[in-house]
């Protein structure tokens, strides 16, 4: 366990998955339905899963709670203790319905797919070997616990001759641990690795984005931007002031309904630019306020093209 613990602490970081708690939540029903329904909670099985229930309590609160960050260095160890005791247990229920015929066989599949959720891929190959030699251990104790341990060599192969369909089942149930075990822990790391790439190219957008807005809104000369249908999209507080507009009353408006009754050859010239794809580097046309104060303004307007 010690091993098991260590690794996991060095190599995986416990990542909030969307897919983690359904995972972990069926692997509990299942287990719960396994041992309380159907095999009516024999006395053998209450103290692993009352261990069990308590840990799948605990990781909750570690890793759902609002605390967590204090919880942190203890709860790869706790999450570990998790899974080791999912897996005995596991084992033991397996091993009780069936061995390997049971029909609960499938449980060890979920522990693996539950942990390549939450860890790397070295760890999950981990949970793999151990979900293997617990299974070879369990086997070995119901069809090889009566063999002498002072048996001779053609004994031992007497007795593994008539075992032989029994250990190939192993070998074949191994190979598909490991085989589940690579590939979801391989899709998961890619996984990880794409959400971390979308969150840095997230926070640089947004840290571009409000680098340049707050350059944008303090420019000392006006500035408005109008989309393809003539809605206002942007307008900084220096057109505000020369305009006599609040960016609240005119944003997401039309221009043209904005501007008309005031400011027509304003109007005329932004229709010009949406409709004729027409640019004026430099223009000066008048502007009259509500106190009918006619005053010149300077417009230069550029169209921005993209596809």
């Amino acid at each position: 366990m010690g091993a098991v613990a260590l690794l996991m602490r060095k190599d995986a970081h416990l990542e909030r998955n969307d897919w983690f708690w359904p995972l972990r939540l069926a692997s509990y029903l299942i287990i719960f339905a396994a041992a309380v329904l159907w095999m009516h909670y024999p006395p053998y099985l209450q103290i692993p899963f009352i261990v069990y229930s308590a840990l799948t309590l605990a990781i909750t609160i570690l890793l759902g709670g609002r605390n967590r960050e204090k919880f942190r260095k203890i709860t790869p160890w706790i999450v570990a203790l998790h899974f080791l005791s999912e897996i005995i247990l596991e084992t033991i229920i397996i091993s009780s319905t069936g061995d390997l015929n049971s029909p609960f066989m499938a449980m060890y599949v979920l522990t693996i797919v539950s942990a390549a959720m939450v860890y790397r891929l070295a760890s999950t190959l981990l949970i793999a070997g151990v979900v293997s030699a617990t299974l070879v251990v369990a086997v070995w104790l119901v069809h090889f616990d009566g063999v002498s341990p002072h048996v001779s060599i053609d004994e031992i192969e007497n007795i593994l001759a008539g075992k032989e369909q029994k250990i190939n089942s192993v070998f074949f149930h191994i190979l598909i641990f490991f085989l589940v075990a690579f590939i979801s822990g391989y899709l998961a790391e890619r996984l990880k690795q794409r959400d971390r790439q979308l969150a840095d190219t997230s926070r640089a957008l947004k840290k571009a984005r409000l680098e340049t807005d707050d350059i944008l809104r303090h420019l000392s000369s006006g500035l408005m931007t109008i989309d393809s249908h003539g809605i206002i999209m942007f307008f900084n507080k220096a057109a505000e002031k020369i305009l006599g507009y609040k960016e609240d009353e005119v944003k997401g408006r039309q221009c043209e309904e904005v501007f008309q009754q005031r400011m027509p050859a304003l109007a005329k010239c932004l229709l010009a630019g949406i409709d004729g794809r027409i640019e004026f580097p430099r223009r000066e046309l008048d502007v009259v306020f509500d106190d009918e104060k006619t005053i010149p303004l300077g417009l230069s307007t550029s169209v921005l093209k993209e596809e």
